[in-house]
Order: C-alpha cells, then structure tokens, then sequence
C-alpha cells in the first residue's frame, strides 16, 4: 500500500507524533513533531506543520488517543498482535 501511494504523489513520514488536528473550514492543519532517536529512547525534534484537504491516521495502538484529539469516539480497542 505504502509503494502504491508514493506511486500517486504521497509522501509517508515515519516517527512522526501529532500533537494537534484543527480543521480550517476547507483543510485540516497537522501539527507535531518527528521524532529522533537520543540515548536510546525517541524525543520530539524538529516540530512540522501540514495541511491538507484528507488526513488518514494510521495510529495502531494509539487509536483512541487519536480520537480523542480529534473529538471523537472510536470502537477500535488495542489488542495484542492486532
């Protein structure tokens, strides 16, 4: 799936934490921050700001913090090896 999305323009940011959504009325702002490995652990590095029109979160375990973000309530419950 990642090499057919990149095959039609998209770009995959990895390690990156959103610390905010906030729709703009006719695009949504991504904020946070990718994160760098230090000392064996990750920490926010370089903060970065997108925008646009459609946003897929892929948060796996994070799911529900995700929606909480957003404001929403999800039926997904993080279960081991899902």
């Amino acid at each position: 799936m990642a090499k057919g999305a990149r095959m039609h323009g998209a770009e995959l940011v990895r390690r990156a934490q959103v610390d905010s959504y906030e729709w703009m009325g006719s695009e949504w702002r991504v904020s946070g921050h990718v994160m760098v490995e230090k000392g064996g652990i990750l920490v926010g590095a370089d903060p970065f700001e997108v925008r646009a029109e459609h946003v897929v979160t892929a948060t796996g375990n994070h799911a529900q913090r995700t929606a909480r973000m957003l404001g929403i309530r999800s039926p997904a419950i993080p279960v081991e090896h899902q």
